[in-house]
């Protein structure tokens, strides 16, 4: 029985170890750079996270583009409405420039109707819901962002526009689809 319960304990070690390992070959091998993070005051970044969130906002409604250079990591990953828009950083730059240096396109005074922070650590979670007009009137968008607390300030490594129909429209949509 001692055999046997140390093998099984020994097998269960040897499994943990391979796990930690295995997650830090994906962590190395993803594009996240690793960094220190020091304790972060959640007050503190709550606010500043609001404060975050609300100036990527309004830099967008201005169509100014540097709500990208300023607040968007550059080895982060940015996702559009479209199951085709998967960007990298520069990428993602280049269609925001052109988008926003498009006279015919018009970013409406949209307000955000939710929002909420996730906290933990030196990383956060910000979801914000709206109704964009332009694009749809009746199915609000969500923001999905993932932000980072590096050398003192937030960063947003990954950023996703979503549309979020009622779960009751659903069939309707597949039935006009």
């Amino acid at each position: 029985m001692r055999k046997v319960y140390f093998s099984v304990l020994a097998i269960l070690m040897l499994v943990a170890c391979s796990e930690s390992e295995r997650a830090t070959e994906q962590q190395a091998a993803g594009n996240q750079t690793p960094t220190t993070h020091t304790a972060v005051d959640t007050a503190k970044a709550r606010q500043d996270l609001n404060a975050l969130a609300d100036e990527i906002h309004n830099l967008f409604k201005k169509k100014d583009i540097a709500f990208v250079d300023k607040h968007m990591a550059k080895d982060g990953i940015y996702l559009g409405t479209d199951p085709n828009e998967i960007l990298n950083f520069n990428d993602f730059r280049a269609y925001q420039e052109q988008m926003l240096g498009d006279t015919a396109v018009r970013i409406p005074d949209y307000k955000i109707e939710r929002r909420e922070i996730v906290i933990n650590g030196a990383s956060a979670v910000i979801i914000d819901q709206y109704f964009f007009p332009d694009l749809s009137e009746k199915m609000m968008i969500r923001n999905i962002s993932h932000a980072r607390h590096e050398d003192g300030r937030w960063m947003v490594d990954m950023f996703s526009w979503n549309f979020i129909p009622r779960n009751e429209d659903v069939e309707k949509i597949n039935k006009a689809l």
